[in-house]
Formats: C-alpha cells, sequence, structure tokens
C-alpha cells in the first residue's frame, strides 16, 4: 500500500514537491506515518522494506 501511494504522488505531483517532501523515500515515511497500521508495524520491518525496493536513483 506504501509502494502504491507513493508512486501514484511521484506520477501526479510536481517535482518540486516531491524533492520537498525528502524524494520517494520521504514520501514513503510520511505516508507510513498518516496511516493506522498494525501494532507490530514499524519503520524495520514496514518501512525499511519499501524505501529498499525503490530505485536507488530516486530515494
Amino acid at each position: 500500500m506504501i509502494a502504491k501511494a507513493v508512486q501514484r504522488a511521484v506520477d501526479a505531483a510536481p517535482a518540486k514537491a516531491l524533492e520537498a517532501a525528502g524524494g520517494q523515500a520521504g514520501l514513503a515515511e510520511i505516508v507510513f506515518r498518516k496511516l493506522s497500521l498494525e501494532d507490530g508495524a514499524n519503520e524495520g520491518n514496514t518501512l525499511a522494506p519499501v524505501v529498499a525496493r525503490l530505485p536507488a536513483a530516486n530515494r
């Protein structure tokens, strides 16, 4: 879900907005923090795998 939200924002947002968010990794963190996830979800087991799959040039 996080990866799809990031991709949708990348496709729709102006480059300056994406840059201000901290690139794709920053945007992924924003989405992660806004979601109401299961109690066991944390940066290590939920956010990190998504960021690791982002294209290196766009992180």
